[in-house]
């Protein structure tokens, strides 16, 4: 829009031709012009690093309650913290807030849960030979164990995309 003035303005100074007068006030209308776009481009500068400042308020607000709920939900019921790692992950797009849980003891177990929620969307287990999504279970013969590994990564990539 802002150009679209310039460009108007830029058209009368043409149409009308030059005194004294006008060159100044053609001077004067592509100044504020120029001030309009600089105005808008802070603007938008401005919504964007609060749109960021969001963003990673979120961030760390998953991150505390992902290490709460991994403390008061999960290790209660583990053996051992040894072989165990924890990740989590702020999804914008979903406005979820999920932590990781992986076990590698014998065998691999590994889990993917909504926070927010207290829901688990997600599990591996390779000594049942089961990996969950959402409320489909999957099974697979213990040979398979790479496939459905495989499988079950590309299944929780989209809730561990941004």
């Amino acid at each position: 829009m802002n150009r679209m003035l310039l460009v108007t303005v830029l058209v009368l100074f043409l149409i009308f031709g030059c005194t004294n007068e006008k060159e100044k006030k053609i001077v004067e209308l592509t100044k504020k012009v120029e001030e309009l776009i600089m105005k808008e481009r802070n603007q938008e500068i401005s919504l964007q690093s609060t749109a960021q400042n969001t963003t990673l308020a979120l961030q760390a607000k998953c991150a505390d309650g992902a290490l709460k709920y991994y403390n008061e939900a999960i290790v209660p019921f583990l053996k051992s913290k040894e072989n165990v790692s924890i990740s989590y992950h702020y999804n914008k797009k979903l406005d979820i807030c999920l932590l990781r849980v992986v076990h590698f003891a014998k065998n691999h177990f590994e889990e993917i849960i909504n926070v927010n929620e207290n829901k688990v969307i997600a599990g591996f287990v390779q000594s049942q030979g089961i990996w969950i999504i959402e409320d489909k279970i999957f099974t697979f013969d213990k040979s398979e164990y790479s496939f459905a590994l495989n499988k079950f990564n590309a299944s929780i990539k989209p809730y561990m995309e941004e």
